[in-house]
């Protein structure tokens, strides 16, 4: 028998939302609870260490539930989270002091932009930030894996990038510049790089965020490994009929 999400009542805080990946499938009636599964997740993956990191969710009435600022993402309690509207105005805090995540502004961006997006992440994996390091211009080449058709790409040897922000003090002039790219020329994949920050993406549901992001993971993680190994930027950018050569390098970009 399915379990759904409850509340278990605790002396000290708010009831704490337990779950399994349960709520993910069965999307239940109090979309926290799918958020919190979601945070612990990328939690225990190391994609939001410490407080790091935030998740949010669009509800029906097109407002949004986003997490707290600082809230540690092993634990998350339905009082760790705050419904804003999409310009902005806090509907409902869960504590009288909270304040949404500095980054709510993106996540505005992004649901304005993309209307079938249901969900974004801010992740900050070490490889998310290391790759963004390796980007030259404001788009970083993606290696053609057969990973990619999980974004639906499905042609031969495509050549894709990431788009690559700057990680502004003021995340409403990153929102802004988000907005104004992503009109101008919409990325063929469900996310982008902060420098010195990490990934960003967004998906329909929540299965979708966990597969698209464990898809950024691989192919980062790949990308890391093949810089390791020597190989030149083509052939991570470019299938070769011959397969992958290590060749040797004579200059490397600096990370």
């Amino acid at each position: 028998m399915r379990q759904s999400p409850t509340l278990t009542d605790t002396p000290s805080r708010s009831p704490l939302l337990t779950f399994t990946l349960e709520p993910m499938m069965t999307a239940p009636a109090d979309p926290r609870a799918t958020l919190a599964t979601l945070a612990r997740r990328f939690y225990e993956r190391g994609w939001m260490a410490g407080a790091a990191g935030n998740l949010s969710c669009r509800l029906p009435d097109g407002s949004i539930e986003i997490t707290a600022l600082m809230r540690p993402k092993d634990n998350l309690r339905e009082d760790d989270f705050l419904q804003i509207a999409l310009d902005g105005q806090i509907l409902r805090k869960g504590r009288a002091q909270d304040k949404p995540s500095t980054a709510a502004a993106v996540h505005l961006a992004l649901y304005d932009r993309f209307p079938g997006a249901r969900y974004v992440a801010q992740l900050l994996p070490a490889e998310a930030q290391l790759v963004a390091r390796m980007a030259l211009s404001d788009e970083l080449p993606l290696p053609a894996l057969e990973h990619l058709k999980a974004f639906g790409i499905w042609e031969v040897g495509p050549e894709i990038t990431i788009p690559v922000f700057e990680n502004h003090p003021d995340a409403p002039r990153i929102a802004g510049e988000i907005r104004a790219r992503v009109a101008a020329s919409p990325p063929r994949v469900p996310g982008l790089l902060i420098r010195e920050h990490g990934l960003t993406l967004w998906a329909s549901s929540a299965q979708q965020l966990v597969n698209y992001a464990e898809v950024f993971d691989h192919l980062f993680r790949f990308m890391l490994q093949a810089r390791m190994a020597g190989w030149t930027k083509k052939l991570l950018t470019t299938q070769e009929r011959s397969g992958l050569v290590t060749l040797p390098v004579t200059r490397r970009e600096p990370l």
